[in-house]
C-alpha cells in the first residue's frame, strides 16, 4: 500500500506541476485511480509535450500498476501455510451466480512486482523534479 501512496503523490505532482496550477487539488482527492492516471498523463501531454514524449513508455506502466493495485485493495489476502504463497479471496459472478473465488500468487513474484513499481515511482519522481525545474511559481 505504501507504493500506492507514493505513486499517487507522484501523480498529484504531475498534474499540478504540468499545468502550474493547484486549482484542481480538491478534485484530485475525490478522483478514482483511473482518473488520476488519465489526468496526469493528459496534463503532461498538453502542457509539457516534450517531457510526455520522453516518459510516455514509463507512463503506460501506470495502467498495469492500477490493475495490480485494485487487486490488492479490493480483495482479502491470506498467506498460505507454506509461507511461500498467498491467495486473494474475492467475490465475483460466475455463470450468473455470485461465488467466492481465490487466486494464488507466489511471494517472490510479488516482491518482483513491488520492485518494478518502486522503479516506476523513482522514474515519476525524476519527472516531477524536471517539472519543478520548469515551474514559474514558488513552491514552499
Amino acid at each position: 500500500m505504501k507504493i500506492n501512496c507514493d505513486i499517487e503523490f507522484a501523480l498529484y505532482g504531475l498534474m499540478m506541476l504540468s499545468s502550474q496550477s493547484f486549482d484542481r487539488m480538491e478534485e484530485f482527492k475525490d478522483m478514482a485511480m483511473h482518473n488520476k492516471i488519465e489526468c496526469a498523463i493528459s496534463d503532461l501531454k498538453k502542457f509539457r509535450p516534450a517531457l510526455y514524449e520522453e516518459y510516455k513508455d514509463e507512463l503506460q506502466k501506470l495502467w498495469m500498476f492500477k490493475e495490480y493495485r485494485n487487486m490488492i485493495c479490493h480483495r482479502r489476502m491470506v498467506v498460505n501455510e507454506d509461507l511461500t504463497t498467498y491467495k486473494f479471496l474475492y467475490f465475483d459472478r460466475y455463470n450468473g451466480q455470485v461465488d467466492q473465488l481465490a487466486e494464488v500468487y507466489p511471494i517472490d513474484k510479488t516482491l518482483d512486482t513491488i520492485t518494478l513499481y518502486y522503479k516506476l515511482f523513482v522514474t515519476l519522481t525524476e519527472l516531477n523534479s524536471k517539472l519543478i525545474g520548469l515551474t514559474n511559481f514558488p513552491l514552499k
